[in-house]
């Protein structure tokens, strides 16, 4: 009886505490060994700032005059020594353009699968019927890639550079927009996962 009192004392004792935290705020978990919630976060706040920086200055226009650009995904690919869920950073770029009014994006238009396959259902359905304008085009498709550097700075230290690049491309296949974003982080050895 005893020793299951210990044990009990040790485990109830030994027990972690969970809080949440903001993700945008200081006391998030930082790990070298992958990419972060924050990584994500910051990346696609500056892609989206660059992006709405240029359709500030005329240089993305829409092909339908007085409405918003229409932006497709392209392919991005994980180039990275790591399972990364390239979603995470493409919903937060959608979301913010979405929100912005200035491009919006489709979900019925992708390299690969669709994101909404039974709006792209409604969508062809109201087509055939006559009832909507013909397949949507999008103004420019977003594509790009991300990639990861890792490297011993010392016996023990381990530095992992995570690089998302992204390229906006218009209807003729010029690239009217590129960027490279690059987070570097530090860590144990030990920290660092493959």
């Amino acid at each position: 009886m005893l020793l299951q009192v210990a044990v009990l004392t040790l485990i109830v004792g030994c027990a972690s505490r969970s809080a949440y935290v903001n993700p945008q705020g200081p006391d998030t978990a930082v790990n070298a060994g992958q990419i972060n919630i924050q990584d994500f976060a910051a990346a696609a706040d500056t892609f989206v700032n660059e992006i709405l920086e240029r359709v500030s200055q005329g240089q993305l226009p829409s092909s339908r005059p007085g409405k918003p650009a229409i932006m497709a995904i392209s392919r991005i690919t994980n180039k990275t020594l790591q399972h990364v869920d390239i979603d995470q950073l493409v919903k937060k770029i959608r979301v913010q353009l979405n929100r912005s009014g200035r491009i919006l994006t489709t979900t019925t238009l992708a390299y690969g699968e669709v994101e909404d396959p039974l709006a792209k259902q409604t969508q062809e359905q109201l087509q055939a019927l006559g009832k909507a304008d013909g397949p949507l085009i999008a103004d420019y498709t977003l594509s790009g890639s991300i990639l990861d550097d890792i490297a011993r700075k010392s016996r023990m230290t381990t530095q992992a550079s995570y690089i998302f690049q992204l390229s906006l491309t218009d209807r003729n296949g010029i690239a009217l927009w590129e960027s490279e974003y690059i987070v570097t982080k530090q860590g144990r050895k030990a920290a660092v996962t493959w």
